[in-house]
């Protein structure tokens, strides 16, 4: 947690404190939200995806409003913590599941695909959606041209509901989707393969029971023990996982 910190403070240190008290922050409002992380946000609200121009294959397109996780294996964890935090927290699956998280297909940029790469189809097959079939598309041309509002209006009356409900089912389909670059090291930020994504489109309540693992520098684990007294699960030390 607290990645994006890594640019905005240089200062080591500092950074650790700040993400230290993100994890606080979270643990005290037993919630884990995304953007802009309205407090009174009903756990089962998801937000209008948000579609950029660019390719799909990007992975800017399209930015779910999502809560995400990562499936990673407690001996491969330092691969993660180089990537993003010494801090995080886990639950059990079971927990999650039930939370609406599931994995993401990850596809591989340069497979091939008939006569062209993967990401190559995708970009030309959602391109084609947008263009041609979503109801989201005519949206955008209406922001687009605010002149004639009158034909976008019966546009969207002569809409069948059917196709309403496929558009948003494919744009909630699209979310789920990763490209990534396996020709890239393991530690590199562009190869998400490591990484074993889950996303949630739910708010993420909890109790502090439902926590499974804290993951924190073996510096603060008495700080920790004493800020959260009533946590007594485990806790493993990040800079013992960087090898």
């Amino acid at each position: 947690m607290g990645k994006n910190l890594r640019k905005e403070i240089m200062d080591k240190n500092q950074r650790r404190e700040e993400q230290y008290n993100i994890l606080l922050k979270i643990i005290k409002e037993k919630c884990i939200s995304y953007h802009p992380h309205f407090p009174d946000e009903p756990p089962t609200t998801r937000r209008t995806r948000i579609v950029y121009p660019g390719n799909f294959s990007n992975n800017v397109m399209i930015n779910p409003s999502m809560v995400c996780f990562c499936d990673i294996p407690i001996e491969d964890l330092g691969i993660h913590i180089r990537k993003y935090s010494h801090f995080g927290l886990s639950f059990q699956k079971s927990f999650l599941i039930k939370k609406g998280a599931t994995p993401l297909l990850y596809v591989e940029r340069n497979s091939a695909f008939i006569s062209t790469f993967r990401s190559e189809y995708f970009d030309e097959m959602v391109k084609l959606y947008f263009e041609s079939c979503s109801s989201i598309g005519s949206l955008h041309d209406l922001i687009k041209n605010e002149s004639n509002p009158e034909e976008f209006i019966k546009m969207v009356e002569s809409t069948p509901k059917e196709c309403d409900k496929i558009s948003g089912f494919i744009l909630y389909l699209l979310s789920y989707i990763k490209f990534f670059d396996s020709s890239k090291s393991d530690d590199d930020e562009e190869n998400f393969y490591m990484e074993r994504e889950w996303r949630s489109p739910c708010y993420i309540l909890f109790e502090i029971a439902d926590i499974c693992r804290i993951i924190l520098p073996s510096s603060y684990s008495k700080r920790f023990r004493n800020d959260v007294p009533g946590y007594v699960g485990q806790i493993t030390f990040s800079d013992e996982r960087l090898g």
